[in-house]
């Protein structure tokens, strides 16, 4: 064993409930206000490192916790205000939750943050951070929310914040007859699957080469992530899917198909596609 003291370290040690971080010049942080930090990336320096509220479908927020007073901005200051932010999770009563959380089978979804104080279960479109998880169903659209602590955010992001990118295979153009092209795959874990597209590995040739891919869960096909795929697509190109909107959970264990319809068959060896899906990670098997 190797040691590196040779005497006693007093170390400085702060309060264990609560950070302390210096506010963006003029902005206004209140007492219960979701707060974030801008990372090291974030906009420009005046951001970077300092507390904002929280925005969560913009890039480079660092979600934090609850603002415990209400404090302003002022960057020039001989000692600049400071956010006092808990770094406790809580659970926070009969708070309102936006989009489809109607009913009591909406409890245990991740929540996100729109705002500082709006809160919803869609992911948003662009970015999105799961901050915490419904956990009592109160009324359409009001549950009590156990927001997570800042050991707890620092867990998600590890793991990817919530979100997964499966490569479910390779489509080949020329054997895609009408059909399952690819079938019996096994998914890991629950969540739901939001968007597909594909990449061109090797490009068609033949004119005529022209299939539509959609995918499907247990035999029951996906509604909506239809990809199109034909002649004009070039070596490297993304074809994105439609937008997914129902039929999209997926559990431990179900198995997924990639189905194969209007189909004009392709010479041999033309088009080559590898297949990707975007997923949610949720609580459960």
């Amino acid at each position: 064993m190797c040691a590196v003291l040779t005497a006693n370290s007093q170390i400085a040690v702060a309060g264990g409930h609560k950070f302390l971080v210096e506010i963006i010049d003029t902005d206004i942080i209140y007492a219960g206000a979701y707060v974030a930090a801008g990372s090291r990336a974030h906009a420009t320096a005046a951001t970077r490192g300092r507390a904002l509220p929280m925005v969560d479908d913009t890039a480079g927020y660092v979600p934090l916790g609850h603002a415990l007073q209400q404090a302003t901005g002022a960057t020039s200051a001989a000692r600049p205000p400071e956010a006092e932010i808990s770094v406790e999770g809580r659970i926070v009563k009969n708070m309102t939750v936006t989009d489809d959380a109607n009913d009591i089978s909406d409890q245990f979804r991740w929540v996100y943050a729109i705002d500082d104080g709006t809160f919803t279960v869609a992911r948003p479109v662009t970015m999105g951070f799961p901050i915490g998880i419904t956990t009592r169903y109160i009324a359409a659209n009001t549950f009590n929310v156990k927001f997570f602590s800042f050991g707890e955010l620092c867990a998600i992001a590890l793991g990817g914040a919530g979100k997964a990118l499966w490569n479910l295979g390779v489509v080949v153009a020329e054997a895609a007859g009408a059909g399952n092209v690819l079938t019996g795959i096994e998914c890991p874990h629950h969540g739901r699957i939001t968007s597909v597209y594909t990449i061109c590995a090797s490009a068609p040739a033949d004119a005529d080469m022209s299939i539509l891919l959609n995918l499907e869960i247990g035999a029951t096909n996906v509604t909506g992530g239809v990809i199109t795929l034909d002649f004009t697509d070039l070596l490297g190109a993304k074809q994105a899917g439609t937008a997914i909107t129902a039929l999209n959970v997926v559990h431990e264990g179900d198995l997924i198909d990639v189905e194969s319809a209007s189909v004009t068959a392709g010479t041999v060896g033309d088009g080559i596609y590898n297949l990707y899906a975007m997923v949610d990670l949720e609580p459960g098997t």
